[in-house]
């Protein structure tokens, strides 16, 4: 198994439907307090 590099392009109708950036970084900081915590 290799891994190729790949162009992804996001269309303006894509990027409408995905999650906002902020909500990204929103879950990505909830899963690291959450490992962090006892």
């Amino acid at each position: 198994v290799s891994e190729e590099p790949v162009d992804i392009l996001y269309t303006e109708y894509s990027m409408s439907k995905g999650q906002s950036l902020l909500n990204g970084v929103n879950i990505l900081a909830d899963g690291f307090l959450a490992r962090r915590l006892p």
